[in-house]
């Protein structure tokens, strides 16, 4: 498929790289190893052909059914399809930087607490780092470790290069603290491991009142809920039903047809909207 796009895109998205400037660094925060002139090929590929299928899809129903409303659509739905799909693309490099950063530091005080006591044992710190790289619990913490590990392994960089060299790259402004920390450490002659465990107490730390603070935020979640999403439309619905009594319609509506919309399609939106918003939210910790 990516063949396929730089052969039929591959000119025109190199005219238009100097205008998406801003995505190479997001594509190499979000570990995503593509060149920049590809992924527009694949973004304009895929915003074609969506173009394509909601295009042909409009047209044979308007050919099958005969409504002229789906020729009406023709005219812009296909236009919004390719400019929402080129849209996502411009915008999944972001997310996925935005996402690694959350998991990293998460999973972050959990890692140096690891190290600490892997230090404390007398294991040298090149092998504390590949140690902890294969711990996949981890998650994106455990890959940036790994690329320390593969810079000394595979490109023959020293310790200190190499973590400097992650350090520049990590999308994290935690982990690249503590990682030009460490070098810092190291070049001075400190001690590691109290640098490590100093490290690893203050993060968790920090990371205990992040949780401590969500919990008393789902408090005030919960009440919003059970107000907004489960007493709200119930006290509506009561009065629609006890209205549908006298009168068949409102605002040019008929009522049942009005109680049935909020039952069938609002309400569950709204809950699918609330527990979205609650993914976000946790995710921030």
């Amino acid at each position: 498929m990516r063949r396929l796009a730089v052969r039929l895109f591959g000119t025109l998205a190199n005219r238009m790289k100097k205008h998406f400037k801003f995505l190479k660094p997001e594509l190499a925060a979000a570990d995503m190893k593509i060149p920049l002139r590809v992924y527009l090929s694949l973004a304009l590929f895929c915003s074609f052909l969506g173009f394509t299928l909601s295009l042909t899809f409009l047209l044979t129903l308007w050919i099958l059914l005969g409504n002229q409303l789906f020729l009406f659509f023709s005219s812009f739905i296909p236009p919004t399809v390719s400019i929402l799909t080129f849209s996502l693309f411009l915008l999944y490099p972001i997310h996925k930087k935005t996402s690694r950063i959350k998991d990293i530091e998460n999973n972050f005080p959990f890692l140096l607490i690891h190290m600490s006591s892997l230090v404390g044992s007398g294991l040298p710190p090149h092998l504390v780092f590949k140690t902890v790289s294969t711990f996949e619990e981890y998650g994106e913490a455990s890959r940036e470790i790994k690329k320390i590990v593969r810079n000394m392994e595979t490109f023959g960089m020293d310790l200190i290069t190499s973590v400097r060299e992650v350090a520049r790259r990590t999308p994290s402004p935690q982990l690249k603290e503590f990682l030009l920390g460490f070098v810092s450490t190291v070049q001075a002659g400190g001690d590691v491991a109290t640098f490590l465990k100093e490290t690893g107490e203050r993060t968790l730390f920090h990371w205990r009142m992040r949780r401590e603070s969500f919990i008393r935020m789902l408090s005030t979640y919960a009440e919003m809920y059970v107000g907004v999403l489960i007493a709200a439309p119930l006290t509506i619905i009561s009065i629609l039903m006890m209205m549908a009594m006298i009168y068949s319609e409102i605002a040019g509506m008929n009522i049942v047809q009005v109680i049935q919309l909020a039952v069938y399609v609002l309400i569950p939106l709204l809950n699918v909207g609330f527990l979205l918003f609650l993914k976000s939210v946790e995710a921030e910790i």
